[in-house]
């Protein structure tokens, strides 16, 4: 894409925390580089496109985003002085221990106020606040339940099955019916793409190399 652009602008930083690359990764491209004698500017385990751009091109234009409106003024002002030179210019307000700007927390009462949209001013003790969190966790479940089951119902009437979540299947015996609601035998219908299913291997997160 970025060849066939006539002009380009690339956003990022180069003080932040680099792509993470774990080790087997890292000695694959490294045998790859050395093998064709790569330039090192596209060697993606040590470069973002940011850097790699900064390396290969490294007489153009450059401009620092400077309004900072994300960490806490104390959080970005060691950023700052450490990192930026003192260029940034921090516009955040200190926040309260609930972490947000319209609420306000009394450790010792445990009770939260705040302003609601229609800005009426209310308060409310923390673990009514938690228990009303609770229950509309709970709601949103039962309406997910739901919506799987009527979509479920609609794959039945069209002569289809819906796969289920293995842990559905867990107490399934051969010889018992499906859990998928098809009416047919667990054998006969998702047993071999349940048993599939758990041989896929997650996805994880790349170790990080000492």
């Amino acid at each position: 894409a970025l060849s066939c652009a006539k002009k380009t602008v690339i956003v990022g930083d180069l003080k932040q925390l680099p792509n993470v690359v774990n080790k087997e990764q890292k000695e694959i491209t490294d045998e790859i580089f050395s093998k064709y004698n790569l330039p090192n500017a596209y060697r993606f385990s040590d470069h973002s496109l940011l850097s790699t751009m900064t390396e290969l091109f490294p007489d153009l234009p450059k401009a620092l985003l400077k309004e900072h409106y994300r960490c806490h003024p104390e959080i970005i002002g060691f950023c700052n002085q450490k990192f930026y030179n003192n260029e940034l210019i921090i516009l955040t307000k200190p926040r309260n221990a609930v972490g947000h700007n319209n609420f306000e927390y009394n450790g010792i009462t445990q009770k939260l106020s705040f302003t609601t949209a229609k800005g009426e001013n209310k308060s409310a003790y923390l673990i009514d606040v938690a228990l009303e969190c609770v229950s509309l966790s709970r709601s949103a479940y039962v309406l997910l339940f739901y919506v799987y089951e009527l979509k479920r119902y609609c794959f039945l009437q069209k002569g289809k099955r819906l796969l289920l979540n293995p842990l559905f299947y867990r107490l399934a015996k051969p010889q018992n019916h499906c859990p998928c609601g098809s009416g047919a035998k667990y054998r006969n219908c998702c047993k071999n793409d349940v048993e599939k299913r758990k041989k896929i291997k997650m996805m994880r997160y790349p170790k990080m190399s000492s």
